[in-house]
């Protein structure tokens, strides 16, 4: 397969900008020509173009399947063409981090993290197997974007290789072994992630638990026998996919893995092979040719979808700089020159001695990452961390309509310095890291600083120094240095940012402002649409906030917080039915989110009240659904409480739906436990004093008025019911 340079033109409209070693083939980054002959010349545009020699692919494949492969799993692609006896892939705009650029500054992950990528990963696994589609589970091959995790080279099978060392997808070796395969990978990964380091290579793979105390057994369990060499010793995704489903990562759960590490008594993970994601990169040798095989000449000329520019002609074709013609055997040898694997292990070098590629090093500081909002922090093990970056020695962060890639494979001086400010601003951001663990914000603002100052175009300091302002609710400041970023890196995360962080400091018009271009920038994201919606319902215009959210929804419909902010929206204006349809609606996508239930069991509370004014109904019949309602109100409470134990919110309104239902003694303990855990809210303390009077201990009734009206002076039901209770 020819591999075009830096410089060069593919199908002369697609200029190179520079070219990645892939998991499978090659990926090249370029600038569409944006002029015809005569005309000034545009502004050009960036693709991403995937290139994969068709020697590969079977030659009765349906090539134009690729672009109706499933989007919830894959970037789309915008077109396709065959050139020269390469299949070219042409990418729409790609947005996020790739994954393996997040794992090299950010390993170990927390738990809870882990958890949710490894989730996300094994979520499309198993749609993509229903679906008759497949992917490769390899940190270069998946971008994370927001909270979702997709992939870039994939889909129906029958089309592309799923591994060149294996059968083709095309082939196919069962869903089986595609399993064992993946499952294998999806092993290696979430190793890494949870120990900060790849498994031994031509050892003994160390239990995950030698590392870290917070992994549950059964994850454990499940990944060092995916690490196995013996495919039919390994579980399958779906076991693992079953696991998840009953027991969504809970650290006691995991029966069905706990039955699949029955199965191995005594046994400890096997050997593993030199390169922990061999079996998913490309053989050194030729294609091998069969009769099934498709030539160079068999799709020449061939093009499917909405590609830039027109279809070279022949004369073009024939004037066109020559490409290095390179065997796989020779690129790999002259790429491995200067480049390392992705999960290559080098020896640790002083702290002080820069790497020889100029890599930037991820050190003890630079191994832990800024949690997103809420996120609790699993234990982390202290421990330096050397880990190459992607192959090609290339740190990429793919943002809206193209991407910043830093090389750190430099030769001159001034690519030199530009390494040097990159590694800088990779230690500062390290440091603030580490001091905003250890709850030190403004010395972790100060470190943060300095990574933007270093590295102003990197959009990953940038979106964590405005975390940090949020942080501290300096929202003034965040503003402004949103509002100056946002002119470096005109990308829609980063006016999402600057438009949540608008939304806190009540300064509405730059919050609108900010969502538009977000919106505009990127029109498909979902949680774009879903914040105008939340910027809308803080302006208590309701009706244009439940119009974006249910925008939102039709873009994502798996987001439950979707539908949970949905149905608080749809309960200000009084749509019980809607509301409590969308909030059990979350409850079923994410059960294990607390105010799901709790704000599905206030609904029904909320409901129950307005059947007590509803004079259509007679008085036996009100009775009877306002018991009905306190019921399924419980129910939800319940849950909610046990999620959430100390939820002081929660344990007051089941406190409220146990005394509707006449469990008086129920309620009084419930609401002791509320103030237990919040003594100075009002409302705890009345509700307390409430059940208290009912069960006759008027004497600590009135003590608990007494404090509610103490705490709330302006609060007339509070003044009213201390007074009664004297």
């Amino acid at each position: 397969m020819k591999i075009w340079q830096k410089g060069e033109w593919i199908r002369d409209t697609y200029e190179v900008l520079n070219v990645f070693p892939f998991v499978q083939g090659v990926l090249y980054y370029t600038q569409v020509s944006g002029a015809k002959d005569g005309e000034e010349e545009a502004p050009r545009r960036t693709r991403f173009i995937h290139a994969l020699d068709v020697r590969y692919l079977n030659r009765n494949a349906k090539l134009d399947t690729l672009l109706k492969r499933d989007r919830s799993a894959f970037f789309p692609l915008r077109g396709l063409f065959v050139e020269e006896g390469v299949l070219y892939q042409v990418f729409n705009r790609l947005d996020g981090t790739l994954l393996a650029h997040h794992l090299y500054r950010s390993v170990p992950l927390s738990l809870e993290k882990t958890v949710h990528i490894v989730k996300q990963i094994t979520k499309h696994l198993m749609q993509l197997y229903q679906s008759g589609q497949f992917t490769v589970v390899h940190p270069q091959n998946m971008l994370l974007t927001g909270d979702e995790v997709r992939f870039l080279y994939g889909g129906p099978s029958n089309v592309l290789p799923k591994g060149i060392r294996s059968k083709s997808s095309a082939a196919g070796s069962g869903r089986v072994n595609v399993q064992a395969l993946d499952a294998y990978s999806l092993g290696a990964l979430a190793y890494i992630m949870l120990t900060g380091t790849s498994p031994d290579a031509g050892g003994q793979i160390k239990p995950i638990r030698t590392f870290r105390r917070d992994v549950p057994p059964q994850l454990e369990q499940f990944i060092l026998h995916a690490l196995s060499l013996d495919p039919g010793q390994r579980p399958t995704v779906s076991h693992l996919w079953e696991w998840i489903k009953e027991k969504e990562m809970r650290r006691e759960g995991g029966e069905l893995l706990k039955k699949k590490a029955e199965a191995f008594p005594g046994r400890t993970a096997g050997l593993i092979a030199s390169d922990i994601f061999s079996q998913q990169v490309a053989a050194k040798d030729q294609p091998r040719v069969t009769s099934q095989s498709a030539s160079p000449g068999d799709w020449e000329g061939w093009s499917a979808g909405d590609l830039d520019g027109a279809a070279p002609s022949a004369s073009k074709r024939a004037s066109k700089p020559a490409a290095k013609e390179l065997t796989l055997t020779q690129k790999a040898n002259d790429a491995t020159e200067k480049l390392q694997p992705v999960w290559h292990r080098t020896e640790p070098l002083p702290e002080e001695t820069p790497s020889r590629s100029g890599s930037p090093q991820v050190t003890e500081d630079s191994s832990r990452e800024l949690p997103a909002r809420g996120e609790r922090k699993g234990n982390r093990r202290k421990t330096k961390v050397w880990i190459a970056s992607t192959a090609a020695g290339v740190l990429l962060l793919l943002g809206a309509g193209g991407a910043v890639v830093y090389s750190v494979t430099q030769d001159s001086s001034a690519d030199q310095a530009a390494a040097s400010q990159t590694e800088k601003a990779a230690k500062a951001y390290a440091k603030s890291v580490q001091f905003y663990q250890e709850g030190k914000l403004d010395e972790a603002v100060s470190f943060g600083k300095q990574a933007v100052k270093a590295a102003p175009k990197e959009k990953e300091y940038l979106l964590h120094l405005g975390d940090l302002y949020r942080a501290k609710r300096d929202y003034t400041t965040g503003i402004k240095t949103l509002e100056a970023g946002v002119k470096r890196i005109p990308d829609a995360e980063v006016y999402d940012q600057l438009a949540m962080m608008a939304l806190s400091a009540n300064e509405m018009d730059k919050a609108n402002q900010a969502i538009d271009q977000a919106i505009a920038k990127d029109p498909d994201n979902g949680e774009y649409v879903f914040h105008k919606g939340k910027i809308f319902g803080v302006q208590k215009e309701y009706e244009r906030a439940i119009d974006y959210i249910i925008q939102a929804i039709e873009r994502e419909p798996d987001n439950a917080l979707y539908y949970h902010d949905l149905a608080v929206f749809l309960l200000d204006q009084g749509k019980y039915a809607d509301a409590k349809a969308n909030a059990i609606k979350a409850t079923k996508l994410d059960p294990k989110r607390s105010e799901y239930w709790l704000t599905t069991g206030v609904i029904y509370l909320e409901d129950r009240k307005q059947v007590g004014k509803d004079k259509s109904l007679s008085a036996k019949e009100r009775s009877a659904q306002r018991q009905g309602l306190a019921n399924k109100a419980l129910q939800y409470l319940v849950k909610a409480v046990q999620l959430d134990p100390q939820s002081g919110i929660a344990r007051y309104h089941l406190s409220v739906a146990q005394y509707y239902l006449g469990q008086y003694k129920n309620a009084a303990h419930s609401a002791a436990k509320a103030v237990e855990i919040s003594p100075k809210t009002a409302l705890f303390q009345y509700q307390l004093g409430i059940t208290l009077f009912k069960l006759g201990e008027k004497d600590q009734a009135a003590e608990c008025f007494q404090t509610a009206a103490n705490l709330e002076p302006g609060n007339s039901t509070y003044q009213k019911a201390a007074q009664s209770a004297q």
